[in-house]
């Protein structure tokens, strides 16, 4: 009596061929791809470091580069604090995405320049609010220069 016995690879499941095998390793490894270079999470940015403190009513400038930039302020009493964040975006086309404690805001107009975004928080006196400035597109080449403003109502 001959010995029947298959030799079973590993990733094979017993019974099934090793062609089979290789086609279901092929199919893993594409679905694999695909779910790594697709984004599923939810559509929040990842809020930055913060990096700098501000004051509310100061007008910062500066050049986004790509990086995402964070800045700090406190609340000096309560009510809706107002953050207006301008640029060109004739330069390179980039569309920014202006956070409030993680909140996104885009721009309610893209495409119209010069652009801006405006958000608005509730706040509580001496509430620490973290701003920030990220990049909402998929552009390569960044260096736009940018005007945010704060205040108080």
């Amino acid at each position: 009596m001959a010995n029947t016995q298959r030799l079973v690879l590993p990733f094979q499941f017993p019974g099934s061929t090793r062609e089979g095998s290789t086609r279901l390793r092929f199919v893993v490894c594409v679905l694999a791809l695909i779910v790594a270079c697709n984004d599923f999470g939810p559509t929040r940015p990842a809020e930055p470091p913060a990096v700098e403190v501000i004051r509310v009513g100061e007008h910062v400038t500066g050049t986004f580069t790509g990086l995402s930039l964070s800045f700090e302020l406190v609340a000096p009493k309560k009510g809706t604090l107002v953050a207006a964040l301008s640029w060109s975006g004739t330069t390179n086309g980039t569309v920014l995405v202006l956070t409030l404690n993680g909140t996104p805001f885009r721009p309610a107009a893209p495409g119209r320049f010069p652009m801006q975004t405006i958000g608005n928080l509730q706040v509580a006196e001496g509430q620490t609010i973290r701003v920030g400035v990220l990049g909402g597109g998929t552009d390569v080449t960044y260096d736009d220069p940018f005007v945010l403003a704060t205040s108080l109502e």
